[in-house]
């Protein structure tokens, strides 16, 4: 039966170490923060009820421990909370966390394989696992697959957020050291030009946005102030080598076609997608 009720916090008992989260960045937790001042807690976190303790608490904390800390930030003793008397076993508990959370926001793959790892210890098989908290085997595989891989690894499969299909071939190469660790630095050197490029898009997003709002231009909408973006375009050419960046504000300057704007970030990120209008067969711009 499940019920709805504002509890104290002294009356709830939390343990972080059962929360499949990994610590939330300050930024993101004070935006939390300011989200529960102005607008209030807009899902009330879950509770199952315990035997009281020795320190009063008569709950515990199943899900919603950042929306609990942002609340006791904000000085308030007591939260929404819905009372959810069927959660009785651990492995309860560890589910309705992580289905909780898997609904609510994109975990990253290490906070899913501390949830998938709780399983496999209690010696459950992959497809039972896969049936209990509701995902497809083949997502439980990479993430049992991510738990085995060194820690240095984990790492750069989590910041640089590799694909499963990724995770897979590191995963196929653990017992080749050498062959894993180049692919790792294969992939990761992919993902921080691919990253580049996301900003050098959104530079040049910007810089095409100023000219459209500026009056007089003529239809190549070449920027007023040319020399100022070829000088800052030269500049990092010879500070950064070949970069995106360099690229966007030579076209931007006019001093490359799209034409060669495409070409010239293919060459630099070969897994680029040129866009489909663009016929690069013929340099139209000539």
């Amino acid at each position: 039966m499940k019920q709805t009720a504002t509890i104290p916090f002294k009356e709830i008992l939390i343990n972080e170490e059962k929360n499949c989260r990994d610590v939330m960045a300050t930024r993101n937790f004070l935006d939390l923060v300011n989200s529960i001042s102005t607008n209030g807690l807009q899902m009330p976190v879950i509770v199952r009820p315990i035997k009281p303790d020795d320190f009063g608490h008569k709950y515990e904390l199943v899900a919603g421990f950042r929306r609990c800390r942002a609340t006791q930030h904000l000085g308030i003793d007591s939260i929404w909370a819905i009372i959810d008397d069927k959660i009785i076993s651990d492995e309860d508990f560890v589910t309705t966390n992580l289905i909780e959370n898997l609904n609510r926001v994109d975990l990253s793959i290490s906070e899913q394989a501390k949830a998938v790892s709780y399983y496999v210890k209690q010696g459950y098989s992959l497809p039972v696992i896969a049936s209990i908290i509701a995902q497809p085997l083949s997502w439980v595989e990479v993430r049992s697959k991510f738990l085995q891989l060194p820690a240095d690894v984990r790492e750069v499969i989590q910041e640089f957020k590799l694909s499963n299909n990724q995770v897979n071939n590191l995963y196929r190469l653990r017992s080749k050291t050498d062959e894993m660790y180049e692919l790792v630095r294969q992939y990761k050197s992919t993902k921080q030009k691919a990253g580049l490029f996301e900003k050098d898009l959104h530079l040049l997003r910007k810089l095409q946005k100023k000219e459209r709002t500026v009056k007089g231009l003529t239809e190549k909408k070449h920027i007023v102030n040319k020399e100022e973006v070829l000088g800052l375009a030269i500049d990092l050419d010879e500070q950064l080598g070949l970069n995106i960046g360099s690229f966007c504000l030579f076209y931007v300057a006019g001093e490359m076609s799209l034409y060669d704007l495409h070409n010239r970030i293919k060459d630099l990120v070969p897994e680029y997608r040129i866009p489909d209008d663009i016929d690069l067969t013929i340099n139209l711009d000539k």
